[in-house]
């Protein structure tokens, strides 16, 4: 997932600036921009008080391939049943299997199944850098690439 900055929204306040860890943020002219070295680990999204700083759009690609019929799992945080107050788990799930997703599954099942391969693999090692965050896996590769080795 990459990060994108709309310049019209952008009032150079540089929050986003002083919070990446990696300094991946640039100035090109007017615009600021994620550099190569960018991690996507989201503190510019979060900290950004106009909104410029976000994470790329894929909803359009994603519906493209439900309605092509391609099969798209989903996995869903637990904290989304608040946007729908009174809707059960597995009825918001059937919701969007209808939409054409499939398979549905909470994170709470996907973490699970990370945490089972992630011990599988740590057997096998000596050392092991294990994390199931996409930000740190990111760094480890890019900035100390010596160390890919020990990601399981």
């Amino acid at each position: 997932m990459t990060i994108q900055f709309e310049p019209a929204l952008c009032r150079d306040c540089f929050e986003c600036v002083r919070v990446c860890p990696v300094g991946a943020l640039v100035r090109r002219g007017e615009e600021t921009a994620a550099a190569e070295d960018c991690i996507s680990c989201g503190a510019c999204v979060s900290v950004c008080p106009r909104g410029a700083a976000r994470f790329e759009e894929k909803e359009p690609e994603v519906l493209r391939a439900v309605r092509q019929g391609k099969r798209i799992a989903l996995m869903v945080d637990p904290a989304a049943l608040a946007a729908w107050p009174g809707v059960w788990r597995e009825s918001l799930f059937s919701a969007f299997e209808a939409l054409g997703f499939g398979p549905v599954a909470g994170t709470e099942e996907g973490e699970l199944l990370v945490r089972q391969e992630t011990l599988r693999q740590a057997e096998k090692m000596e050392n092991c850098i294990a994390s199931d965050c996409p930000a740190l896996n990111l760094l480890v590769g890019q900035a100390y690439p010596e160390l890919v080795p020990y990601l399981c």
